[in-house]
């Protein structure tokens, strides 16, 4: 999806899942610790923002 990285990450993934450790290897993946998450760009939003900084968060990536 990604590139190369995506794939290495992706067997991994899978790898981990026909052992019963899917969980474990996706958090040390994503390094997602709150739900929601938001992946705007290059940066990791935990949690909800609210709309104001939601769109500036976008207007900030889509400048750069």
């Amino acid at each position: 999806m990604f590139g190369r990285e995506s794939t290495l990450a992706s067997r991994a993934a899978l790898a981990a899942a026909r052992q019963g450790k899917y969980a474990e290897v996706h958090l040390a993946l994503m390094d997602l610790r709150a739900t929601p998450a938001f992946s705007i760009g290059d940066q990791l939003i935990p949690g909800a923002p609210r709309p104001k900084q939601m769109r500036q968060l976008i207007a900030e990536q889509r400048s750069s």
